[in-house]
């Protein structure tokens, strides 16, 4: 049995998608055998660089404050000294680093090798550099290179959430672990509420300009509903804020088919999406959508609901022509949308296919390569 130190920029216990990768990551690792130690920040922690320990699924946790300032943020590409305290502070067997910024990673590493620590880096998407500032888009630029292309192929062995990555560290120890879910959970298993009026979409996130094209897919349901009884339910966002990321007049109308519900709960977000005929995925496809793997689609087809997805990352290794939902083409967006309703009594449902018990195989494969 290892001790295992999981550390990362998570919020726990599951107030973001990084925050579930990881507690799914670490019920898998303990069903080996292993024990597993988290640690991440959060907002309801004040002192900076001082732990306060938690306990969430059954997991010894511990939090830190988390960064707000531009100051703080700057300074957590290179400290290192709150993870170090931990890592003295216990024996462990090996440290896992989700995400880690690059010269604190660095030092991590440095006394881990001393130590004879193994270290394994959880990568779960590539960074690009949007952010306005001059200053933070070139420390951003090099901490993603440093990491990336060099500290990543250093260390002991990866975790990698998709074919892309899995490609480019080719030659690397490794195991290829999607975003996964405990299906045991009560939250997967609440029930359906149908709608037979109308075929309910729902759109569950924060899009982007450079992430996803809700625009398009609003424009879309809008000459749908045109044809077809269809609602689409838009979460994450409201229609202000829709409109002023798409430059949008604050006057101009909505279609009626488009309903935006804003920042809900996470359980109420799945109860949608358990309720909806389709979830959406509209994403272009780039190294950024491509190395990462939408965990809405993980979610929604643990909720038993199909996904139209356009085709990034490794997402056609889960869904395609019928198979938990259809792939879709931005280019011929309408065309696809109205083919899959037409065909939503046709999609055959695997609900458990990212349920975590079913990488327990690779991950001890993976652990068991590693040299000890």
């Amino acid at each position: 049995m290892c001790r295992i130190l999981y550390i990362g920029r998570f919020e726990l216990p599951d107030k973001e998608a990084t925050a579930n990768r990881v507690v799914a990551n670490a019920k898998l690792l303990r069903e080996l055998g292993h024990s597993v130690v988290l640690a991440g920040w959060s907002e309801d922690v004040f002192a900076s660089n001082r732990w306060s320990k938690k306990e969430y699924f059954g997991f010894e946790c511990y939090e830190k404050k988390k960064a707000k300032s531009s100051y703080e943020k700057f300074k957590m590409f290179t400290d290192a000294s709150a993870e170090l305290e931990l890592l003295k502070s216990s024996k462990f067997d090996i440290l896992i680093a989700y995400d880690f910024p690059a010269v604190a990673l660095k030092k991590l590493m440095k006394y881990c090798a001393k130590h004879h620590i193994l270290t394994i880096c959880d990568i779960s998407e590539w960074y690009t550099n949007s952010n306005r500032h001059f200053v933070f888009r070139v420390v951003r630029a090099y901490d993603s290179y440093l990491r990336m292309k060099v500290l990543n192929k250093r260390t002991d062995g990866l975790i990698v959430i998709s074919e892309y990555l899995e490609k480019y560290y080719a030659g690397q120890k490794m195991v290829r672990i999607p975003p996964l879910v405990d299906k045991q959970e009560e939250k997967w298993n609440m029930q359906k509420t149908s709608f037979p009026d109308a075929i309910r979409l729902i759109y569950a996130g924060w899009p982007s300009k450079t992430k996803e094209r809700l625009d398009l897919l609003v424009s879309a349901i809008a000459n749908l509903s045109q044809k077809y009884s269809v609602q689409l339910d838009v979460y994450g966002i409201n229609e202000k804020q829709y409109k002023a990321m798409y430059g949008l007049e604050a006057d101009s109308s909505i279609a009626p088919a488009v309903q935006f519900h804003g920042r809900v709960s996470h359980l109420e977000t799945l109860q949608a999406v358990k309720n909806a005929d389709y979830s959406l995925i509209i994403r272009e496809s780039n190294r950024k959508n491509n190395a990462g793997f939408p965990s809405k689609l993980v979610e929604s087809i643990s909720c038993g609901t199909p996904v139209l997805t356009t085709p990034i990352s490794n997402v056609r290794d889960y869904v395609g022509e019928g198979r938990n939902g259809y792939i879709i083409s931005i280019p011929t967006l309408e065309q696809d949308l109205e083919q899959a309703i037409c065909r939503r009594q046709e999609v055959l449902m695997e609900d458990g296919l990212f349920d975590y018990r079913q990488y327990l195989e690779p991950m001890k494969v993976f652990l068991d390569s590693l040299d000890r």
